[in-house]
C-alpha cells in the first residue's frame, strides 16, 4: 500500500513539473507592431545608454557588472543579444535601477522593433 502511495505521489508531481515546465525558460517578450518603418542600429538611440557599461570598449569596474560578452556598440554584437535585450528592457531589469539611465517608451519601442522584427 505504501509503494502503490508513493507512485501516486510520484507521478502526480512529474506529471505537475512537465506541464508547468513547457514555460520555464521562455522570455517574456513585448508585443511589437511590426509595421511600417523598422529602425537601423544607428536610429536606436537606447544603444546609447546601453553603452554606459555594455561597451567592449570598457573593461573591468567601468562595466559596473555588465558582463563581458554582451556590448551593444556594434550592429553585430548588439543582434547577437537583441532578443535578450528586449526581454530585459520589458521586465524592467535594464536599465537597473539606481543606474540613474531611463528609457523612454520612443527609445523603447525603437529597440523592441529592431531587435524583434525582421
Amino acid at each position: 500500500m505504501r509503494s502503490w502511495f508513493f507512485y501516486c505521489v510520484l507521478s502526480i508531481g512529474l506529471t505537475q513539473v512537465l506541464a508547468c515546465g513547457d514555460d520555464e525558460g521562455e522570455e517574456e517578450l513585448p508585443d511589437v507592431e511590426c509595421s511600417g518603418t523598422i529602425p537601423d542600429y544607428e536610429d536606436v538611440a537606447a544603444f546609447d545608454k546601453c553603452t554606459t557599461c555594455h561597451s567592449s570598449d570598457k573593461t573591468g569596474a567601468q562595466r559596473n557588472e555588465a558582463p563581458e560578452d554582451v556590448n551593444f556598440n556594434t550592429e553585430s554584437a548588439a543582434k547577437a543579444h537583441a532578443e535578450e535585450a528586449a526581454h530585459e528592457v520589458y521586465e524592467g531589469e535594464m536599465p537597473p535601477k539606481g543606474s540613474g539611465l531611463t528609457l523612454s517608451e520612443s527609445e523603447k519601442t525603437d529597440l523592441y522593433k529592431w531587435a524583434l522584427c525582421p
